[in-house]
């Protein structure tokens, strides 16, 4: 088994009962891909990745030219694209290697297996509390996002292009740099 799969299995099991006939169902239906930086990722409707390794940008798609960019999922993250959309918006920030799972199969393999039903809805409240972070972000004062991005992600500041950082944090690109060289 993939030692990268490995960090999965040990996700999984600290959110709650995983039998062994559902996790070598999940890992068998698993699919890797390879992705270089600055690459599109595809996820359709109600599929789940996996971040192996590498950074990826979570954009938010609704009524903005600029998309802004929500989240950055990094090295043992998943993200579970939501049913009720039309695909997920995301990006490498650097070389990734993902497992990724359609919907129809993820369905199926919850149907089953019902202990990842639980475990699929926890993994969403994960996703969700990603975002509250990021409401933190947005509601703090300008000299504070930085800081606070830095401490809800230390690993992932110094990947991260300074406009795309900007973006996330919704600040003025030429003040953040002001903020970087203080």
């Amino acid at each position: 088994m993939p030692q990268l799969l490995a960090h999965m299995e040990a996700l999984l099991r600290q959110l709650g009962p995983l039998t062994e006939e559902a996790w070598e169902a999940l890992r068998a239906a698993a699919r890797q891909r390879r992705y270089g930086a600055d690459r599109a990722v595809h996820l359709e409707a109600g599929g789940m990745l996996y971040v192996g390794s590498g950074l990826l940008k979570q954009y938010a798609r609704a009524g903005r030219t600029k998309p802004a960019i929500q989240a950055f999922l990094g090295r043992g993250e998943p993200y579970c694209c939501p049913h009720a959309s039309d695909g997920a918006y995301l990006k490498s920030v650097l070389p990734s290697e993902l497992w990724y799972w359609e919907g129809h199969a993820l369905r199926q393999l919850m149907a089953g297996h019902p202990c990842l039903i639980a475990l699929y809805m926890r993994l969403r409240d994960m996703q969700e509390e990603r975002l509250d972070k990021r409401l933190l972000l947005l509601e703090a004062r300008a000299k504070e996002k930085l800081a606070l991005f830095n401490d809800l992600q230390p690993r992932t500041a110094s990947f991260v292009k300074g406009r795309d950082l900007a973006n996330h944090l919704n600040m003025d690109y030429t003040y953040l740099i002001h903020l970087r060289g203080k």
